[in-house]
């Protein structure tokens, strides 16, 4: 364990590369399985730009990529064949003492290829509501368009905040 970090900071960044999803590692790792999809992800992203655990994530990376014989190209030809109807074996998996095969799917493979590649990068992304809605399904927005929301909201948080105590003042 990295110096400066908690046992569940450090336990979030390894369930960080483990899941691939900050909001699912800290649910884990501060076993809060009762919180909201929103309150994880806000929580989460703070998290994640956290100094110590940020340098913590990009240290655990760079060791899994040491031991990884596996290369970046190695894993573009993988999906480019599956995206193109090769049916690659995933896993195998044990249910009541049977093994199945699992395949690669397709949509699988090209998310994936969309991620190594930034072809799914946002330019530029404006979120605005114009009508109250009961939730938000964020589910298919990326970590990083979460936090810049969180951190949006937070801001007007304590702006409102500020402008309530000057008023009461």
């Amino acid at each position: 364990m990295r110096r400066g970090l908690t046992p569940k900071q450090e336990r979030f960044c390894n369930l960080y590369l483990e899941t691939g999803n900050a909001s699912e590692a800290y649910r884990r790792a501060y076993d809060c399985a009762d919180r909201s999809a929103e309150w994880l992800a806000v929580n989460s992203c703070k998290l994640l730009k956290n100094a110590n655990v940020a340098l913590r994530v990009s240290e655990l990376q760079a060791r899994q990529r040491d031991k990884c014989e596996i290369t970046r190209d190695e894993i573009v030809r993988l999906c480019a064949d599956v995206i193109r109807g090769k049916e690659v074996a995933d896993f195998v998996e044990e249910r009541n003492g049977r093994k199945f095969r699992r395949n690669l799917s397709k949509s699988w493979a090209v998310e994936r290829l969309c991620k190594m590649l930034g072809f799914d990068a946002p330019a530029k992304q404006d979120v605005t509501l114009t009508q109250a809605a009961d939730f938000i399904d964020l589910s298919m927005v990326p970590d990083d368009v979460i936090c810049e929301m969180a951190d949006k909201l937070l801001d007007y948080r304590d702006k409102a905040l500020e402008e309530a105590a000057e008023q009461s003042d």
